[in-house]
């Protein structure tokens, strides 16, 4: 029912970007989305902003696929559409800052299409390729992308899974839809507690005359969440005390305050981080 305008990079001239298909993931407020130019976007305050994380010049026209299981790991496949026959893997561990090319036999012989994180799941990945007639299949990483085994020669061009028992696919050109029947894809014990500190984007930003501040705690310990205006004043306490740890969310009203630029910084043991934020009345 509402809507607001977002900030996006400029594009590259016939650069677009599928938001279907696995070209895009998702992990708290944090989405990245992939462009046949071979650039990722990246926006950490649940799409208000974004940012170019990687740009790779020698793919002008290629099919992209990017799943995250969490903030942090992810893994970015491209494959050239005419024939699929070449193509490239990559992993990060940083969120997109950086990344690796994955090499393996598996994947030298696997032109993917698509790849997704399966839900319930810390580190598994299935990819399927099926363009390329002779490298065409199903693999699967437990490890986020350390090993792959192949699973089948089917050659699904799309896949979507529910949990790790429940799976789809379908080929490329085709009516036919796929159910994985194989055993259960192995469930590691997944934990809901944050790697780290980490202090998110508020959303939405500019804002007024409220906005969200979400944060997690890696432990249980003594925080402190506090808005500040640029000459270092304080102008509001969002958090004083001892925190569980987990994933926290909290809601700042600024109707008391001017327009302007504010800061506002969390501190948790010997983490500190700062982020800007803009009142706009």
């Amino acid at each position: 029912m509402n809507w607001n305008p977002v900030s996006m990079p400029t594009p590259l001239q016939d650069e677009w970007i599928w938001l279907g298909e696995s070209r895009f993931a998702v992990s708290g407020n944090t989405i990245w989305l992939c462009t046949n130019k071979g650039r990722v976007f990246k926006s950490t305050d649940r799409g208000y902003t974004w940012t170019v994380i990687l740009s790779e010049a020698q793919y002008y026209d290629w099919r992209p696929s990017i799943a995250f299981q969490n903030s942090l790991i992810g893994i970015y496949a491209l494959n050239i559409p005419g024939d699929a026959t070449d193509h490239v893997v990559r992993k990060t561990t940083d969120g997109g800052a950086t990344w690796v090319t994955l090499s393996n036999p598996v994947l030298a012989n696997l032109a993917p299409s698509c790849i997704q994180y399966i839900p319930g799941t810390n580190s598994t990945y299935v990819m399927v390729g099926g363009r390329a007639p002779t490298m065409r299949g199903t693999a699967v990483t437990y490890d986020a992308g350390v090993s792959w085994t192949l699973l089948d020669t089917t050659g699904c061009f799309l896949t979507s899974f529910a949990s790790s028992v429940r799976g789809w696919g379908s080929p490329f050109g085709g009516n036919v839809v796929y159910r994985y029947t194989g055993t259960p894809l192995p469930v590691e014990e997944e934990t809901t507690l944050p790697a780290g500190c980490l202090l998110s984007q508020n959303y939405p930003n500019p804002f007024n005359p409220v906005t969200t501040i979400e944060y997690q705690l890696p432990r249980t310990g003594r925080v402190s969440l506090v808005v500040y205006d640029l000459l270092g004043r304080e102008v509001a306490t969002l958090v004083d005390g001892t925190e569980e740890q987990g994933f926290k969310s909290v809601t700042f009203d600024a109707s008391s305050l001017a327009s302007g630029i504010y800061l506002y910084r969390l501190r948790a043991g010997d983490y500190s981080q700062t982020r800007t934020m803009a009142v706009v009345k």
